[in-house]
């Protein structure tokens, strides 16, 4: 069987509640390995843009993207937006 798996490099993440704590901490990691990455978070953007400039600080690239998961509108806009 073929191992179908794109290098990190090649792939983009996208991390919800990636502006504060766990998900903040996954979205630098994922960058650092070289995943372009997408900060979604739902009220706090400053902590957003914390992130976000942590990532482009280490050489990454992100986006970030302001919504609720828990509502299709919002993730429908997320997907196009990454």
């Amino acid at each position: 069987m073929k191992n179908n798996i794109q290098p990190i490099s090649l792939q983009t993440a996208i991390v919800t509640g990636a502006s504060s704590g766990i998900g903040q901490a996954t979205a630098i990691e994922l960058a650092k390995s070289g995943a372009n990455v997408v900060v979604n978070y739902l009220n706090d953007k400053d902590g957003a843009t914390e992130t976000k400039l942590e990532i482009e600080k280490s050489g990454g690239e992100c986006l970030i993207v302001q919504g609720d998961v828990s509502k299709l509108h919002d993730v429908s806009n997320l997907f196009n937006a990454t």
